[in-house]
């Protein structure tokens, strides 16, 4: 604002303010506006539109759809143009039947601005909180949800007493806290999506709240060799491990024991990550469909790939190398998808949990 602009574009200006910083932000648009100055104000709240616009214009599917006299629109007109379709009810009423009592809540104390707060809740119920800004509404919720400390009364969920100690207990007993500023508190903004999603499952995904995050880079390198089949399995703890299965005729190019050329330079980037990655261990098996010598020859290409990342710097004391034989039909080897299972070499990536111990504790060398 200081260099006075002649047009001001603002984009949802409201999402992190309060009602009062609100209404002086308005006072601002108003002066901006009796001093010529020209203004796109988009918001999806619709009183705000009708607040402070003089004309409106309607998006959908990145298509304009049209523009209107604030004078001349009401909220239903907006609302049809944005969804494509009249709707005839804001809040539709579902019909839902209501059950027994869930969550009981009594004289409830926590920090300075809940004193006293009892509600229940019955199943397939809507409880709305109101009240006007440090009213006590989200702090009563960060309370019964573990994030804010109970000082006084008591909490049943299902009957039974239920003491929120921490979010952590308040999830394994089956609440969900949705904030009110997602932005700030609802997300880790650099984590992708799929880490957010599964945050309150972080013991699926990492070791020791330590996130194996170079795992995911380890079983991108390996995917690229063809016919890797990539999936996540969980460990004997029931913690988070990545399995990549191989076939031995496509990982080996002529012999047991001669990897391809496509496969070594794989290999030789997944080196790389193990290097950087000192946190994770490495399983190598090797199949075979008998037992006998071909117990031998499974084991010797497990061997091979392993001498190979050893060559690349890999400590061997990293590797677990195994070769795994068992009988199985004949009629199993009669096509290539039977040979490919039959014949195939496995690598498990998983945290060495001594380590991560031991960087937990800043005593990792």
């Amino acid at each position: 604002l200081l260099k006075n602009p002649k047009l001001l574009i603002l984009d949802e200006p409201t999402a992190s303010l309060s009602n009062k910083e609100i209404d002086k932000l308005f006072e601002i648009i108003e002066l901006l506006k009796s001093n010529g100055v020209t203004i796109i104000y988009i918001s999806h709240h619709l009183d705000e539109i009708f607040n402070i616009t003089d004309k409106i214009t309607i998006l959908r599917d990145s298509r304009v759809q049209g523009t209107i006299s604030t004078k001349e629109a009401d909220p239903k007109s907006v609302v049809a143009m944005m969804i494509g379709k009249e709707l005839k009810d804001f809040y539709p009423k579902e019909p839902a039947k209501i059950g027994e009592t869930i969550l009981e809540v009594e004289n409830l104390h926590s920090g300075k601005l809940v004193k006293g707060m009892s509600f229940s809740v019955r199943r397939g119920e809507i409880l709305g909180l109101a009240g006007l800004v440090g009213a006590g509404r989200t702090e009563t919720m960060l309370a019964v949800y573990g994030a804010e400390k109970v000082t006084q009364g008591s909490i049943r969920i299902h009957g039974k007493e239920y003491k929120p100690s921490s979010p952590k207990n308040a999830a394994k007993a089956g609440i969900a806290f949705i904030p009110e500023d997602r932005r700030n508190e609802g997300i880790v903004a650099p984590m992708t999506i799929a880490e957010n999603l599964s945050l309150s499952a972080t013991k699926l995904w990492s070791r020791l709240g330590i996130i194996g995050r170079k795992m995911d880079k380890q079983k991108e390198q390996l995917a690229q060799i063809e016919g890797a089949q990539v999936e996540t399995v969980t460990d004997q703890n029931n913690l988070q491990a990545i399995k990549v299965t191989f076939d031995a005729g496509i990982l080996f190019s002529t012999g047991k024991s001669n990897l391809s050329k496509a496969s070594q330079d794989a290999l030789s980037d997944f080196a790389t990550s193990l290097l950087e990655n000192p946190l994770t261990d490495v399983t190598i098996n090797g199949h075979t469909d008998n037992t006998g010598s071909r117990a031998v020859n499974a084991k010797e290409r497990a061997q091979a790939v392993a001498n190979f990342l050893i060559g690349k710097g890999v400590p061997s004391k990293r590797l677990t190398i195994n070769g795994l034989a068992y009988d199985c039909p004949v009629a199993s080897n009669e096509t290539a998808e039977g040979r490919a299972q039959n014949r195939r070499v496995e690598i498990y990536i998983a945290a060495n949990e001594q380590m991560v111990r031991e960087a937990e504790n800043g005593t990792l060398k």
